[in-house]
């Protein structure tokens, strides 16, 4: 049982061994023995019984774990020789580095011209390298590239066409979005190499985001584990905190939710506490207060989580549907800059951005988040299912959201017939399930159940 403390202490050091003096002459050796014998017993049981002091979330106090995050070295940004190209590839290049940054899926090297270029490199996983062409009709084309330095594989490649009159969230979200989020290019790349359960630190973290995507629940108990090992670097573990706090609500029941939530809540505190400037420690702390219905304090979270980092589109979804059922000026705002930086294949913010669009009743925009083969079946399979049967009933067609309402009940384990305990396994909040629920009955995918609120999505 998780105590409500969230995180273990460090173990306190066993006690020094005992130092046996020599022989005295005229003792027994049988008595010396078994003298020995008692005061190891006896100092084995006194740390065993001061390690159970520090007992917590049921796994003992694990000592920290490495974090080995993946480095970018990113490039100075190539343009024409003209002033005013210059001027705005240095704009550029300050706002990029910024913006990466920003997000703990990946640490940033910058390139240093008078150092050796291939010893810069060599100590880098991945190389950025762009060029700022000249403005055309009003914007300028950023052709960005990153490559593997271990391989010199072209990883991913884009153009961005920025607008001098628009900030940087607006003009490089998606690209750094793509880049350096944690359901970004890299950070996919990385997880997929995480294929050991017994993994810590960075790698833990990495098997969670893969855990989100597919929903395999034979990856709990490693998780489980995983994350209660603190790790050496005070802003990861900030962030190890926080997804410990996500994860204890997401593997919640029914029957222990509101015990989980108060864990939940110590966990989030502490990682706010320790890091203050993490977007994670104030997300998580952000939809706790949300789920629990205080939008005053969700709001002021949510404010803390963007400032920090405007270029999470997960994070930028989920908080900024919230915070629009909150009344926060601004909120619609996050919606559009999630939709713009989704990630392909993301099923969380996919199913944020249709609830979202559903109340705003945007049938352009949910013809976009119709599936795809990116948001296949094999990403999230209930959120899959989930998502189907909103679009489907968006687009008044109850026949075809029929079918993915029932694969969904099956795969949460629950009667079709009953939606409140199909969707308390997978969406926590009981105002957005209840807003699920009138939508779906007002598209006459399901009858009335008793006991349902009547405001539709």
């Amino acid at each position: 049982m998780d105590d409500a403390s969230g995180e273990p202490e460090p173990t306190p050091k066993p006690a020094e061994p005992f130092d046996d003096a020599e022989p005295k002459v005229g003792i027994e050796i049988a008595s010396i023995l078994a003298f020995s014998f008692a005061i190891t017993m006896v100092v084995a049981a006194a740390y065993y019984w001061l390690s159970g002091m520090y007992h917590s979330d049921v796994a003992r106090a694990q000592p920290p774990r490495t974090a080995v995050v993946p480095t970018i070295l990113v490039n100075a940004i190539q343009s024409s020789d003209d002033a005013e190209t210059v001027a705005a590839a240095d704009d550029v290049f300050a706002e990029l580095v910024d913006g990466l940054g920003r997000s703990w899926a990946v640490r940033i090297h910058l390139q240093q011209e008078k150092a050796d270029q291939a010893s810069q490199k060599a100590k880098a996983d991945y190389q950025l390298q762009a060029r700022l062409g000249k403005l055309r009709e009003g914007r300028h084309p950023l052709y960005l590239r990153l490559t593997e330095t271990r391989s010199s594989e072209l990883v991913w490649s884009s153009t961005a066409w920025l607008e001098p009159e628009k900030d940087a969230p607006a003009n490089l979200g998606p690209s750094i979005a793509q880049l350096a989020s944690p359901f970004g290019i890299i950070a996919k790349r990385e997880a997929e190499r995480t294929v050991d359960d017994h993994q810590y630190g960075y790698a833990c973290l990495m098997r969670y985001v893969t855990y989100l995507r597919t929903q395999d629940l034979a990856m709990r108990p490693a998780l489980d584990k995983c994350l209660k090992s603190s790790i050496d670097d005070s802003r990861l573990d900030a962030v190890r905190l926080a997804i410990r706090s996500f994860f204890l609500i997401e593997t919640s029941t029914p029957e222990n939710r509101a015990a989980r939530f108060r864990q939940a809540q110590a966990l989030s505190s502490r990682a706010v506490a320790n890091e203050p400037k993490e977007a994670y420690t104030h997300f998580a702390e952000a939809r706790l207060h949300y789920v629990m219905g205080r939008c005053e304090a969700g709001n002021a979270h949510t404010t803390h989580a963007v400032e920090a980092n405007p270029y999470d589109p997960v994070l930028l979804a989920i908080l900024g549907n919230f915070a629009s059922e909150c009344g926060m000026p601004g909120a619609e705002l996050l919606i559009d800059q999630a939709f713009d930086q989704r990630t392909p294949g993301e099923t969380f913010s996919r199913l944020t951005l249709i609830l979202a669009s559903i109340r705003r009743n945007d049938q352009e925009r949910l013809i976009a988040l119709s599936s795809s083969p990116a948001d296949g079946i094999s990403f999230s399979p209930a959120y899959y299912h989930l998502c189907e049967a909103l679009i489907a009933a968006s687009q008044g067609n109850a026949e075809r959201a029929k079918p993915h309402w029932n694969s969904l009940a099956k795969i949460v384990g629950s009667r079709p017939d009953d939606p409140e305990e199909v969707l308390n396994h997978i969406v926590v909040s009981q105002r957005i399930r209840s807003r699920i629920i009138s939508f779906l009955v007002a598209q006459k995918v399901l009858v009335q159940p008793s006991q349902t609120a009547q405001n539709p999505v």
